[in-house]
């Protein structure tokens, strides 16, 4: 009985402690398999505490933050002409291959598709011999790390190196930028996230947008002063107040780049502040331009004497630099004063209209100012300018000018931007002209605006579009002349990198820069680049050497005489294009018979492009596209009497084009359509060509 008791004792204990075992090795499963799955779960994860900007050592000259790629990417890959010709240059097309790559592969692969939701930062850094680096990084589980670097091994060619460091990919061609981004990421913060500038720039962006690009502005001066050979600085300058951090916002459409965003100061002084409590306007001196200008920077002043206390203020603690510009300025307006107390400043006081322009033209540099009173404005200026120097009054083509022969007429009143090396003057209607020599001030004043300036130039027109209507300053930027005249405005070292890609960068129009002072120091700014399609080969910047100066006006003149005076004999539409004194066709179209009116210039309201429209023999009317494509052809039975007018007769914003024969009056809309009630049947005939008018300027 004892015996038995206990035998059944040691199976009871057996069975426990079997199940025991049982238990144990389940509980450390389990805890094995725990750990396993936090291990796996963790390289599919990142902490969300941290910061993208703790990676980031240094201080960087521009940061491009990509919120989100996917969003980038469909942006760049998805109907934007631009970046496909810009994916010619060799850098860039390493870019367009990954993004293609990741395109074909997010479907299919669940770790790209996480890749491409992931916000990333582009860092760029210029070191002290005029070396550039770049830093890419972004916040990754070790999973998709390895699928990161496997995809760029296999599409991205390149020196880069990258590396992964608790939970950043690191990519750099720089071992140093590496291990600097590595320090930071320990350190759990870097100096950008300390920089309180920085930290404003980054609040005044947004997040909707697929990126935001941050400049660094002090160090922007350093770089144009080492690329921009120091003859053309004036054309890249930016204002010496903005020394520290702005932020954009990055928009990307077919046809243009848009960056809306706010730039800062520290300090008062200087153009940032002068603009204080300004009002905004429109540029209309663009009328007065000359049609191939390629650069102007243009001012709206509502108020004179608050801008220059604000340029000037008298207890301003000036550099050394610009207390040697305030200095002169101080001087030229005292030897431009009259025994009766006439001078730059009285005259600005009575006659100035509110906008100031300095540009560059291929044939030289000038100055415009807008004028209220020309005709009074011109007698005081006569008075001024022969007290001062009794022989300095000069005709050349029947334009009157004068040559005081002290310079800085606008310059001391609006800032030593707007002095001239030499000075020659006239005052053409609402208009005061200012170049460094007689013909070309005669060559502006002569301009016929209608067809001889800036506003008839078709880029001009596109981009004045996207320009906002109103601003305190304004800066345009013919980016094909800059391009293939590199060698005159950049250092051998740069020039020879932008002309390598020259006809890449022909495709892109121009640059448009808008600002508006907000008031506290801070300017908001409306920058574009505007992409048109290849322009094709141009003729480069003539020297401007005293020899030339006479036979380029000339050149300029018969140019622009001939695009306006088109041939229309032939069974041929031809466009013209006129760059730097040549004519180059654009394309050739084949009619039905000869042409019997001259091409006539309209314009898409979609697009804001010019199309032609023209008429043969036959009287088959045409509309063709600025690339050349004939978009539809009708018959209207009788000749165009005189040229064609564009209106918006619907009062849509959507325009037409009218036109009249010897019966009818035509308004047709740009999908060759009539309009309803049209063609409006005439009595008598007709006898002379169509006038539009808008006598109380209501567009109807």
């Amino acid at each position: 009985m004892s015996v038995a008791k206990d035998l059944s004792l040691s199976t009871v204990n057996f069975q426990l402690m079997k199940k025991g075992i049982i238990i144990s090795l389940i509980c450390i499963l389990i805890i094995g398999l725990s750990v396993w799955g936090y291990i796996e779960l963790r390289k599919n994860s990142v902490s969300a505490k941290k910061d993208l900007y703790e990676s980031v050592p240094g201080e960087p000259c521009a940061v491009l933050q990509i919120n989100n790629l996917r969003s980038l990417q469909e942006s760049l890959l998805y109907n934007n002409n631009y970046w496909l010709n810009l994916t010619a240059i060799k850098t860039l097309n390493k870019t367009h291959i990954l993004l293609a790559a990741l395109d074909s592969l997010k479907e299919s692969d669940p770790v790209v598709a996480r890749l491409i939701d992931r916000s990333a930062l582009l860092s760029i850094y210029e070191s002290s011999n005029r070396d550039s680096h770049f830093l890419i990084t972004s916040q990754m589980s070790i999973s998709d790390y390895e699928k990161a670097a496997e995809i760029a091994g296999k599409y991205l060619k390149t020196n880069a190196k990258t590396e992964y460091y608790n939970e950043f990919l690191l990519a750099s061609e720089s071992d140093s930028l590496i291990t600097l981004a590595k320090q930071c990421i320990d350190a759990g913060t870097s100096p950008i996230l300390q920089d309180q500038d920085f930290h404003k720039a980054r609040l005044s962006a947004g997040n909707k947008q697929e990126a935001n690009i941050f400049l660094n502005a002090a160090r922007c001066h350093d770089i144009i002063r080492k690329y921009v050979l120091e003859s053309r600085e004036r054309l890249f300058t930016v204002s010496r107040q903005y020394d520290n951090w702005c932020g954009y916002d990055v928009d990307f459409s077919v046809d243009k780049i848009e960056i809306n965003g706010f730039a800062f100061c520290k300090n008062g002084g200087d153009l940032v502040a002068a603009f204080q409590n300004q009002n905004t306007e429109r540029n209309t001196l663009s009328a007065a331009m000359p049609y191939n200008t390629f650069f102007f920077r243009h001012f709206a002043i509502s108020n004179l004497e608050d801008y220059k206390q604000l340029l000037f203020p008298d207890d301003y603690s000036f550099d050394d630099t610009y207390a040697e510009n305030y200095e002169n300025l101080s001087n030229e307006t005292d030897s431009l004063e009259t025994t009766s107390g006439e001078n730059p400043e009285t005259f600005m006081q009575e006659f100035f209209g509110g906008e100031i322009a300095f540009g560059y033209s291929p044939l030289n540099e000038f100055v415009i100012i807008k004028l209220i009173n020309g005709s009074e404005a011109s007698a005081a200026l006569q008075r001024i300018a022969t007290e001062l120097n009794p022989n300095c009054a000069s005709k050349y083509q029947g334009i009157e000018m004068y040559h005081i022969g002290t310079n800085g007429f606008a310059g001391s009143i609006f800032g030593p931007y707007f002095t001239l090396e030499d000075e020659y003057i006239c005052v053409d209607g609402d208009n005061l002209i200012i170049t460094p020599t007689e013909q070309f001030t005669a060559y502006i004043a002569t301009r016929n605006p209608k067809t001889q300036t800036l506003q008839c130039s078709p880029v001009f027109r596109s981009a004045d579009r996207t320009l906002l209507s109103t601003s305190n300053r304004s800066i345009y930027i013919d980016i094909p002349y800059i391009v293939r005249n590199a060698s005159k405005f950049f250092t051998p070292e740069l020039s020879e990198k932008i002309t390598t890609d020259k006809e890449i960068w022909n495709a892109f129009d121009c640059i448009g820069l808008q600002s508006e002072n907000e008031g506290k120091n801070m300017d908001y700014q409306h920058i574009f680049i505007q992409y048109s399609g290849q322009r094709g080969t141009f003729a480069e910047l003539p020297d401007d050497t005293p020899e030339q100066t006479e036979e380029l006006l000339a050149a300029a003149e018969t140019v622009e005489t001939e695009t306006t005076e088109a041939a229309t004999t032939k069974t041929e539409a031809e466009q013209v294009a006129t760059i730097s004194g040549s004519v180059q066709k654009l394309f050739t179209i084949a009619l039905d018979a000869p042409a019997c009116i001259k091409p006539q210039i309209f314009t898409n309201h979609y697009t804001g492009e010019n199309e032609i429209f023209i008429q043969d023999e036959k009287n088959n009317i045409y509309l063709i596209s600025a690339s050349g494509k004939i978009l539809w052809k009708t018959s209207v039975k009788e000749a165009v009497i005189g040229g064609v007018e564009t209106v918006d007769i619907l009062n849509n914003k959507k325009l037409q084009i009218a036109f009249v024969t010897k019966s009818k009056l035509y308004v047709i809309d740009r999908n060759g359509k009539m309009v309803s009630g049209y063609p409006l049947a005439l009595t008598g005939g007709v006898c002379t060509p169509l006038a539009v008018f808008d006598y109380e300027g209501k567009k109807d």
